[in-house]
């Protein structure tokens, strides 16, 4: 069963425009790869791991480890600054989708539930709205790689392999984007 869109109308195309937006911010181009690091140090969003965090006696295993499914959140800091905690344990391609997407829930002004103020850090990684989800899912993959971006490297006949390398992207995250984009129907339209 395919699953439902909580997007609002005309989403995916403001989340395009701000991912080409904030590149042009940064003097890049659409077809140019964007560091999460930077894009975070642009948006005056420090970024840690929880080894920068948590005290020293804590087992960051337990926290992050390979099964914990554990990848990276943002909350307000006491100052009421906004920071991330990722998970630096991860491949560099999936760090950069994390950072993207945890960028994306900043971007599009995300709440956290008061409910969550003062709770214990692992239990606010369980809980998420899954409209809010869905936005951080499409503007953080858009973030990593444009649909622009993506049609450039397609005119080029660049495989999927060659483009996850030139964004720093996962291979799934390459389909993901051709998938969810459309791009080669309309490359075959343009007759490629």
């Amino acid at each position: 069963m395919a699953k439902v869109s909580l997007l609002p109308r005309g989403f995916k195309s403001k989340a395009e425009k701000t991912a080409i937006a904030l590149r042009t911010e940064l003097g890049l181009l659409a077809s140019d790869p964007l560091c999460g690091f930077k894009l975070a140090e642009h948006l005056n969003v420090k970024v840690f791991t929880p080894l920068e965090i948590f005290p020293a006696e804590t087992n960051i295993e337990d926290l992050v480890g390979s099964d914990k499914g554990w990848s990276a959140l943002t909350m307000k800091t006491g100052s009421d600054a906004t920071i991330i905690i990722h998970n630096h344990l991860h491949a560099p391609a999936r760090q950069q989708s994390n950072l993207m997407h945890e960028m994306a829930h900043i971007i599009c002004c995300h709440k956290q539930p008061e409910r969550h103020k003062g709770i214990n850090l692992p239990f606010i990684m369980r809980e998420f709205d899954p409209q809010q989800e869905q936005e951080a899912n499409y503007l953080g993959s858009a973030l990593q790689i444009t649909r622009d971006g993506l049609l450039w490297a397609l005119k080029k006949r660049m495989e999927v392999a060659e483009i996850a390398e030139h964004y720093n992207a996962s291979p799934a995250m390459v389909t993901l984007r051709i998938n969810t984009t459309a791009v080669k129907k309309q490359l075959g339209y343009m007759g490629y």
